[in-house]
């Protein structure tokens, strides 16, 4: 596997020192995708309005967040919080969980509370105690350029929980639309695994504090919005 997907993209790179006899093929398409062209998503329309556009080329990035879109984020929270300390498990989830199964044992739940650092194709399995093979996630994304954007799935996918810092290359043809790659089936991207080790350390706090302000963020602006509507109706 080329070095690439365990190094930063948005650093310097000698790709003399990746380039080897007998490359493989999948070693062949990541070099290629990253010496492609960096992606800006900018267009040379007259209105400078964003339009949707159609990925021309495949190009490396690396992911700094993933955010599971199939599940709340005050849920991702609670077992977040439950990793850190299982302490922290809520009497209302474990009360549940029983009456579900009123009659059979409660199997103890294993709660992994770190990844092995060493190894550079860390998945979902080594980050995630629940197993969601439905969900479906938002990506942050970089690319060498140093540019974020991000990448959403509309398909189940099971490496969506990977280790941040893993590389993605997005493939031409995918639809790119306000900021956002729209990855519509597994074609649209190749997941090539790798770990930053620096990125990951207090991965679950990091996840945390990100989910924390966007919850945050959209109860401020359901308040704004019901105040509005409140307003608007007096009038």
């Amino acid at each position: 596997m080329s070095g690439l997907i365990a190094l930063d993209i948005t650093q310097q790179i000698d790709l003399a020192s990746l380039k080897k006899d007998f490359l493989s093929g999948r070693e062949q398409m990541i070099i290629k995708s990253y010496e492609n062209l960096p992606w800006t998503g900018e267009t040379n329309n007259k209105n400078n309005k964003p339009i949707m556009m159609i990925l021309d080329r495949d190009i490396l990035f690396q992911i700094l967040m993933v955010e599971n879109i199939s599940r709340s984020k005050q849920s991702q929270l609670d077992d977040i919080n439950i990793k850190l300390d299982p302490k922290n498990q809520r009497v209302d989830r474990l009360n549940a969980s029983k009456l579900k199964n009123p009659n059979q044992p409660q199997l103890r739940q294993n709660v992994i509370t770190q990844i092995d650092m060493d190894n550079d194709n860390n998945t979902s399995s080594h980050l995630n105690s629940i197993s969601h093979d439905n969900d479906m996630f938002k990506f942050t994304i970089q690319g060498k350029n140093g540019m974020v954007f991000f990448a959403i799935t509309t398909f189940p996918m099971k490496w969506g929980n990977c280790a941040l810092g893993a590389k993605i290359i997005i493939k031409q043809g995918t639809i790119f639309n306000k900021k956002i790659f729209i990855l519509k089936n597994s074609t649209n991207a190749t997941f090539l695994g790798g770990i930053n080790r620096i990125w990951n350390e207090n991965r679950d706090l990091k996840v945390h504090d990100y989910l924390t302000q966007k919850l945050q963020r959209d109860r401020s602006t359901a308040t704004t919005t019901q105040g509005s509507r409140k307003r608007k109706a007096t009038t």
